[in-house]
């Protein structure tokens, strides 16, 4: 049957063997160099920005991306996910806008799967944190490595209101290449109004506000 992008915690898990994600992103959200020990342990106790997203502090956020706004867009190395990623998928709107108006934050960054924050906002039926990231300029029809967009993973999971709103912004009904459309997916999980619906939309030649 229909399968979902591996583990990656930007869409599922917050929690990884009993360990809190704040745990292990102490000093892993970017790679490790040498340098002098001084350096070392300053990159130790810093806490990567995934990990402040994830706990929701906000005001450490912005003081990191203050001091360092480089950082935005950095990959935790454990999770695969980004800040914007977190914040996406919480619906946490103040964290997102912080985010999107970082210099440098390049709001259709992919992890290691294709994820980008516009699928974790559109997984998780976060309707304003999609809104915003649009405005920035998200892509909303970006495909994963498996090729599934966010209309994909709203339908999977069943938002409605989620997959009009995409609908409205121009996404595609049916994915080009994609193994598995998001009609197919809506219906497998039992979303069937909602696969009825898309249905709908792609017999008529798209959607019709």
């Amino acid at each position: 049957g229909p399968t979902r992008e591996a583990t990656s915690t930007a869409l599922a898990c917050r929690r990884a063997g009993g360990m809190s994600c704040m745990q292990m992103s102490v000093g892993s959200g970017s790679s490790g160099t040498s340098g002098s020990p001084g350096e070392a342990q300053a990159r130790k106790a810093r806490v990567s920005l995934f990990a402040l997203a994830e706990a929701g502090r906000l005001d450490e956020l912005k003081s990191a991306l203050d001091a360092e706004p480089g950082r935005v867009n950095e990959l935790h190395t454990v999770s695969m996910s980004s800040a914007l990623m977190v914040a996406a998928g919480d619906g946490n709107l103040p964290m997102v806008n912080a985010l999107l108006s970082t210099k440098d934050i390049d709001v259709n960054l992919a992890n290691s799967e294709g994820i980008t924050a516009c699928h974790v906002a559109a997984a998780n039926g976060r309707k304003k944190a999609l809104r915003a990231l649009v405005e920035r300029g998200a892509d909303v029809n970006k495909q994963s490595n498996e090729g599934n967009t966010p209309l994909y993973w709203a339908s999977f999971n069943g938002h409605e209101s989620m997959a009009l709103l995409l609908l409205s912004l121009g996404v595609l009904a049916e994915i080009p290449g994609a193994e598995v459309q998001p009609e197919a997916i809506a219906r497998f999980y039992g979303h069937t109004k909602l696969a009825d619906y898309l249905r709908a939309v792609i017999d008529a030649g798209g959607y019709a506000a």
